[in-house]
């Protein structure tokens, strides 16, 4: 550079980056207002859960967070259900657990030696792999398949 030679600035502006909006705990009708003022693309997934139906329990990306390219994914509240924790059968014999499904009007599919078996089922038999998974959140009803893989008890 020399003395007293001109120099040329250029100030631009950028467009301010679009942070996604805060859906979490919004009803969907709030959403889709929400969506239409900011011109969003949503997708929508509803989810079993024990909160309000419609109500928005999640979404990515998160809020305040840089939105690209207008789209979110949100997960919603459907109807409230009561969520049950599949207990562990596997180490019980099978009348017992038989028992306890009946009772709740539940009829699993049982595999001996790798066949299924129907009822009668053999006595002095043990759960030894379920499906479900115990520990797994379930919702009860005609549609929750049960599977029980039983083997002879060892004496």
């Amino acid at each position: 550079m020399k003395p007293n030679q001109t120099i040329l600035v250029t100030v631009s502006k950028q467009p301010a980056v679009q942070v996604a909006p805060n859906l979490l705990s919004k009803t969907t009708t709030q959403i889709a207002q929400i969506s239409k003022e900011n011109n969003l693309k949503i997708k929508q997934h509803p989810q079993p859960s024990s909160l309000p139906q419609g109500s928005c329990m999640g979404q990515t990306p998160q809020p305040n967070a840089p939105l690209s390219d207008k789209k979110m994914v949100i997960y919603t509240a459907q109807e409230k259900q009561n969520l049950y924790l599949m207990p562990n059968f596997i180490g019980k014999e099978l009348a017992m657990v038989m028992h306890a499904l009946q009772h709740h009007q539940l009829h699993p599919t049982i595999i001996l030696n790798h066949e299924k078996i129907e009822s009668p089922y053999p006595e002095n038999v043990t759960v030894i792999a379920q499906k479900p998974r115990a520990g797994s959140f379930v919702t009860l009803g005609s549609n929750l398949g049960i599977q029980l893989e039983v083997a002879k008890k060892e004496n």
